[in-house]
């Protein structure tokens, strides 16, 4: 496996075209978000593997059988033992095209477990977005405690619990980067930040949305409604497409996002599994 640099990373558009509208390879590929790509010969690759940290590894391409012999051994000794260093201790699998890759799975994972889960994407309407703003125009009692405000600068040097820092350096390069070509929403109760919804994947004119709220106390009183909305109305003021993905037992995420004016498509699989200490 040769590792790419990220001013080599336009083979991979180049070489699986597929790709253009997978918002988070994009941001990866752009170098705009945390990303390691590994192809499997340099002058004509046949397949990839795409690590985007904190978030998804991505099989791309074709199965050849030295690719699917190494694989899982290359993860281990390369990959795995940096993920888990970095908190991320899980392994979730995307795979394009789908039905090049899926049943290959059991043959190339022997020392694990293997899971599936399904993925739910959507595209974002701004008609019915609007419509929501338009029907929307009451804030509930609760709302009232909580104050919303955009992610700057300041705003992260002044925060002592360093939760936007955090959030932000899971999935970009640098919080300076973030501030130049991303976008965030925070919530506080008092001092304290107890919400983000930040736009942790981005490329072109295009966010991927991830959104927390941080305790139990603070969920079930609209504050992720109403940070998504802030940050979707941010967004079209600068120009961009707002886009959500979710998994399918994420229920209350889901809701949300065909609130917010997302149309919900069918889900797709992907693979996971915990990753060993």
């Amino acid at each position: 496996m040769y590792e790419l640099k990220s001013s080599q990373f336009e083979v991979i558009n180049r070489h699986f075209p597929y790709l253009w509208d997978k918002t988070v390879i994009q941001g990866v590929l752009e170098a705009n978000n945390r990303g390691r790509i590994f192809i499997d010969q340099m002058e004509q690759p046949k397949a990839a593997l795409i690590w985007a940290v904190h978030e998804m590894y991505y099989f791309v391409g074709e199965p050849t059988s030295d690719f699917i012999s190494s694989i899982e051994s290359f993860l281990e000794e390369h990959i795995f033992p940096e993920a888990i260093k970095t908190g991320d201790d899980h392994f979730n699998l995307e795979l394009y095209p789908f039905e090049n890759w899926n049943s290959h799975i059991p043959s190339i994972f022997n020392k694990y477990i293997v899971n599936e889960g399904k993925r739910v994407p959507f595209t974002f309407s701004k008609e019915d977005f609007q419509n929501y703003i338009n029907e929307s125009t009451l804030k509930s009692k609760e709302l009232s405690t909580y104050q919303f405000e955009i992610v700057t600068k300041d705003k992260i040097l002044g925060d002592s619990s360093h939760i936007l820092k955090t959030e932000i350096e899971k999935f970009w390069p640098s919080v300076d980067h973030f501030l130049s070509k991303g976008i965030g929403i925070c919530v506080t109760s008092g001092k304290e930040i107890v919400g983000t919804c930040l736009s942790v994947y981005a490329y072109q004119n295009h966010y991927e949305i991830g959104i927390n709220t941080y305790k139990t106390s603070h969920r079930g009183k609209g504050i992720a409604t109403e940070m998504a909305k802030r940050f979707i109305m941010e967004s079209l003021e600068r120009g961009y497409i707002p886009h959500w993905t979710t998994e399918s037992f994420r229920v209350d995420s889901i809701k949300v996002a065909l609130k917010l004016g997302f149309t919900k498509h069918n889900h797709y699989t992907v693979y996971h599994f915990p990753l060993k200490e």
